[in-house]
């Protein structure tokens, strides 16, 4: 028996598919190109996001020192207030000046409040984007 010669090559479709796979290889490129700038600028943004962490806990520590001054305050002016209300026997006179202070000390609790729920509100923001983060880089560890 004799074999049957073989179809000869089609011509057509091999350049055809070789215009294709050059035509992915550029896409390819182009998508490498991409991800090298994207990893660049995440590299940019961990080395600023570990510079603002430290920032981050001093403005903490400060607003801690802040709430325990504004304590002390409140102590302070809550002892003035026993002391100096009218009708109690170690006070007198001066309910201006209570008054007064009474409303500053208002104003000061009214600050912090501020600024306190804009502190809450910015690392509870802030929290969840790292957590969103840790958890899809974890997702991409596994899937590696």
């Amino acid at each position: 028996m004799t074999e049957s010669p073989s179809p000869p090559p089609d011509t057509e479709l091999m350049e055809r598919e070789q215009r294709e796979w050059h035509r992915e290889h550029v896409a390819w490129m182009k998508d490498i190109t991409v991800w090298q700038r994207e990893q660049q600028l995440a590299e940019a943004l961990l080395y600023q996001l570990e510079h603002a962490l430290p920032d981050h806990r001093l403005r903490m520590l400060e607003h801690s020192d802040d709430i325990a001054a504004h304590e002390k305050r409140l102590r302070e002016h809550e002892k003035l207030l026993s002391e100096r209300m009218p009708g109690r026997l170690q006070g007198g006179g001066g309910t201006d000046d209570l008054y007064a202070t009474h409303r500053q000390q208002a104003e000061y609790h009214a600050r912090e409040r501020t600024q306190h729920d804009a502190f809450r509100a910015q690392h509870q923001t802030a929290m969840a984007e790292f957590r969103r983060i840790t958890k899809l880089i974890q997702q991409i560890d596994q899937e590696t």
